[in-house]
């Protein structure tokens, strides 16, 4: 009913109050609200202050109390944009730490004894399992850049195994064999620790130790002494034990 009677007032102006007498204060105080005035007449107005809306006060009339608003014609609504496929979630710290555990067993369909007619892979080295990672990652990852080289540090560089720029992350990977376990690869994890906090795109270090050789003494005091921060950058250390037999000579 009141949007007929607005719609009355704004066409002509005015409307004949009389058959509606107990209705016309709630009516003069929902005009009022938009900044109309309308009187004990019927006459309407546009723009006048809330203090006119409803006329002068009478005795037993409720008054009303409200912010002045103008009345607009309010735009239409923007068409809704057209259907985009969705970013894939980049996934949580936690979740990358998740994977690099798990590279080794997600594999195991083909290192282990495949089909008939078909050979098993070998992952034996560092080389492979930069291959194997870098699989994975790209599961999780869009921007993936292997192999860039670092600046040096007291005459050595180095190269990040993969750098995962959307999260700003370097991720190296280390493999054991026999006579290369816990002194030769911290001192590699120290001293590329330096290198790549050089790097303007690195704010996270992640070393991944996959311990073929089984040469980590102590892989939770490795990993608790080597994911400490260095100046600011968070570094993570991880042993990852090898759950495959080693060919001989490895």
């Amino acid at each position: 009913m009141l949007d007929e009677l607005v719609h009355v007032l704004r066409d002509h102006g005015y409307f004949d109050p009389r058959p509606l007498p107990g209705d016309m204060v709630r009516l003069q105080s929902a005009i009022g609200m938009f900044g109309g005035r309308l009187t004990d007449g019927g006459h309407m107005t546009w723009g006048t202050s809330v203090g006119d809306a409803i006329g002068q006060p009478m005795e037993g009339r409720p008054t009303v109390s409200a912010p002045r608003m103008t009345l607009t014609i309010p735009e239409a609504a923007p068409p809704p944009p057209l259907a985009q496929p969705a970013d894939p979630t980049i996934p949580s710290h936690e979740r990358l730490l998740w994977l690099l555990e798990r590279v080794p067993q997600s594999f195991s369909a083909l290192v282990q004894r495949r089909r008939q007619g078909h050979t098993a892979l070998t992952l034996a080295d560092e080389y492979d399992l930069q291959d194997a990672t870098e699989t994975a990652l790209r599961l999780l990852y869009d921007d993936i850049r292997p192999e860039e080289r670092n600046p040096s540090y007291a005459g050595r560089s180095s190269t990040q195994d993969f750098l995962l720029y959307e999260v700003k992350t370097m991720v190296e990977i280390k493999v054991t064999r026999p006579g290369r376990g816990n002194v030769a690869i911290r001192d590699e994890i120290i001293i590329d620790s330096e290198i790549y906090r050089a790097h303007p795109d690195v704010e996270r270090m992640v070393f991944v130790v996959y311990d073929i050789a089984a040469t980590i003494r102590n892989p939770s005091g490795f990993e608790q002494a080597l994911s400490t921060p260095i100046d600011g950058y968070a570094r993570d250390t991880l042993v990852v034990p090898w759950p495959y037999p080693v060919a001989p000579g490895t």
